[in-house]
């Protein structure tokens, strides 16, 4: 799934994982929110990128505790006393469950794998052009 992505991807989930690390969510956060951004700039059915921007926006949404962990171990540090401090009641994702607003994190991140996947992209489009502006009001509060 990895070998999909262009080297900028990959780094860009490096530091996302950097900044997990450094318990710097706020951070993640607006990370996060810009690449949604960009995705939804540039996505386009037709294009050949499509399938990369679908596995970034996967990996984010349900595979980031994954992607975290290898991270961590390949940086020789200990993966389950690194995700200790990332465990949460309120999502599974440990990115998601430690946003602003999890509820509305998970709203934004599932809409845009829906926008990346489905053949009404213009009603998806908007749909996540909606929850990215609602959230980005909750972190502007």
């Amino acid at each position: 799934m990895l070998d999909a992505l262009p080297k900028h991807y990959i780094l860009y989930l490096d530091s996302l994982c950097q900044l997990v690390s450094e318990r710097k969510f706020k951070e993640v956060e607006l990370e996060v929110l810009s690449l949604i951004e960009e995705l939804l700039s540039h996505a386009n059915k037709e294009d050949d990128s499509l399938m990369r921007d679908i596995v970034i926006a996967q990996i984010i949404y349900s595979d980031f505790n994954d992607y975290y962990l290898n991270w961590t171990t390949s940086r020789g540090k200990n993966a389950e006393k690194e995700n200790t401090h990332l465990v949460s009641d309120e999502h599974s994702n440990y990115l998601i469950a430690h946003s602003t607003e999890v509820a509305d994190m998970d709203d934004l991140l599932y809409e845009l794998n829906n926008y990346l996947t489905d053949l009404n992209v213009k009603k998806q489009k908007e749909e996540v052009k909606y929850h990215l502006k609602c959230y980005k009001r909750y972190i502007n509060a």
